[in-house]
């Protein structure tokens, strides 16, 4: 009750102008931003990453030391594990299948396994968390803007959610009418945008600090894949870990409704 009183008051202090211009520059900066093409299709992939290089390498350190027959079965399968996935470029949505040719009567060590795959699924769906290509808009159902500040370099738009923790602020650079910046209760991103098409750009640098402090970055390159731009390499840091995605073998196939 209190939480809306509050923002009842703050909106009556906004000149409505400012909400109509907030509007209209997030309009026309989302008119810049690259979009998949319609009709919506399904993208299929295959993947690689040299996240698990680290654990690799410490595996056979370890084998080395201790031969083991099961240890040395595990490696030759994480060594030719196999990635596909597959996106709907209507909806986002993101399926992946990791191929990992192992299994043990150990449950401790098939839990390990089924984590290695979730952690590798979880990296590669992970690069287009950033990347909004099927859906570019800021106001979602249920969102509104709330305020807009203006200066000579940047414009300012604040955007209340349907629930908290989907209310954001949104920097743009005046000069590119791009976003710079976006914040919201759980993050902070910075952006850098490249054009793949004519007056169509898409981010090339992402990077995001987490309320609590952890820090990340991704940088991405493109592929054209039948008219379709899709992300052709991704490289991850976090911390001092650091993880290169690529993505082959596109496949454009109808989506089925």
């Amino acid at each position: 009750m209190m939480q809306a009183m509050l923002v009842a008051c703050v909106l009556a202090l906004v000149p409505p102008d400012a909400i109509k211009d907030g509007e209209k520059w997030l309009k026309q900066v989302e008119e810049r931003l690259y979009r998949w093409p319609t009709p919506a299709v399904v993208v299929r992939f295959e993947a690689d990453t040299d996240v698990l290089a680290p654990m690799l390498a410490k595996m056979k350190q370890d084998l080395v030391a201790q031969p083991d027959t099961e240890g040395t079965k595990l490696v030759a399968a994480l060594e030719h594990v196999a990635i596909h996935g597959a996106i709907d470029t209507g909806t986002g949505k993101v399926t992946i299948d990791v191929d990992l040719r192992y299994s043990s009567t150990d449950p401790r060590t098939q839990t390990v396994v089924d984590q290695i795959k979730s952690r590798l699924s979880q990296t590669v769906s992970g690069c287009f968390q950033g990347l909004p290509l099927h859906d570019p808009r800021f106001l979602r159902p249920g969102s509104k803007v709330v305020g807009c500040e203006e200066s000579k370099d940047s414009i300012r738009v604040s955007i209340e959610g349907s629930e908290p923790s989907r209310s954001l602020s949104v920097e743009l650079a005046r000069a590119t009418l791009l976003p710079t910046k976006m914040e919201t209760p759980d993050f902070t991103g910075t952006y850098k945008f490249r054009e793949l098409r004519p007056g169509r750009f898409a981010p090339e640098r992402l990077d995001l600090v987490l309320r609590e402090g952890k820090a990340s970055r991704a940088d991405y390159t493109y592929q054209d894949q039948g008219g379709v731009m899709f992300p052709q390499r991704v490289r991850v840091q976090s911390g001092p870990q650091t993880a290169t995605i690529t993505f082959r073998s596109l496949r454009i196939e109808p989506r089925v409704r």
